[in-house]
């Protein structure tokens, strides 16, 4: 782990030196390669290089006092004016694409780092940020499902992949179950028998039209896009969809596939908030 002075070291060299010193950069002889490779040095290039802002380098000193002094990092950037010029967003996307892409195995570290300065920059920047590393998925979800930006934050910090938040609001479901450790078969029959008669229907699997009901419930359900809550469960991966009136809840998979459909209660969901992060 970094201590205070070495990333405050980090964050005021990118001030400094930003796309210039790192791995192929015009003046990378000049930084230490552990430094430049440094998430914190990522954080002093876009946070007061991208934008010509006079006073940069003496706003990143100040940063670093503010966290020598306990701030969090977000706050101590915040207040020292990091991210302040106008069309940082853009800049800020490109930056940390480049600083990945010299940088690949610096994944984890790069978004636990970021997810410590999203709630202090401004939403564009953040949505950005947050593009950079899950191929424009933040920006989709937020302005095609209407996603909001501290949801995605959220996610974020919680190391969820927007990429299949949005493949798992996108998908449209058809009616295929999902195999479970069952096979699909198999595994329908064994929620129809646990859930069937919560939906007025017979639960045996023979029940060919019964089951076939549960199934077709189930879809119109998960395709639903009025009058219902949308959930990532970060438990399971997937996506819940609840009718809050009647208590249906149903889950499905990014492969598109019908997870499970029963009723569930309004508390299982609100009482667990980190569970259930509500997405619509």
């Amino acid at each position: 782990l970094e201590s205070t002075l070495e990333i405050g070291r980090s964050i005021v060299l990118g001030a400094v030196f930003g796309e210039c010193g790192i791995k192929g950069g015009s003046l990378a002889g000049f930084v230490d390669s552990e430094i430049a490779s440094s998430a914190y040095y990522l954080v002093g290039w876009i946070g007061f290089s991208l934008v010509p802002v006079a006073g940069a380098v003496a706003d990143a000193r100040d940063a670093v006092q503010a966290l020598i002094n306990g701030d969090e990092l977000g706050a101590a950037l915040n207040a020292a004016g990091a991210f302040s010029g106008i069309g940082d967003g853009v800049k800020t996307g490109v930056a940390v694409s480049l600083f990945f892409s010299k940088y690949p195995t610096k994944i984890v570290e790069i978004c636990k780092v970021l997810s410590k300065v999203l709630d202090d920059i401004p939403p564009y920047t953040a949505l950005k940020v947050m593009d950079s590393l899950c191929d424009d998925a933040a920006t989709a979800l937020h302005t095609a499902h209407s996603v909001s930006v501290d949801t995605l934050i959220k996610l974020f910090d919680k190391g969820v992949d927007l990429n299949k938040v949005r493949t798992l609001v996108e998908n449209t479901y058809t009616g295929v179950w999902s195999s479970g450790k069952l096979g699909s078969a198999a595994n329908l029959d064994y929620h129809f028998t646990k859930h069937g008669k919560e939906f007025g229907l017979s639960g045996n699997p023979a029940d060919l039209a019964g089951k076939q009901q549960y199934v077709d419930m189930a879809v119109a359900l998960i395709n639903e896009q009025v009058g219902v809550e949308k959930y990532y469960d970060t438990l399971h991966g997937t996506l819940g969809v609840y009718e809050r009136s009647t208590g249906k809840f149903v889950a499905g998979n990014k492969e598109s596939q019908i997870a499970t459909l029963f009723i569930r209660t309004a508390k299982e969901i609100d009482n667990n908030p980190n569970r259930f992060i509500r997405l619509i």
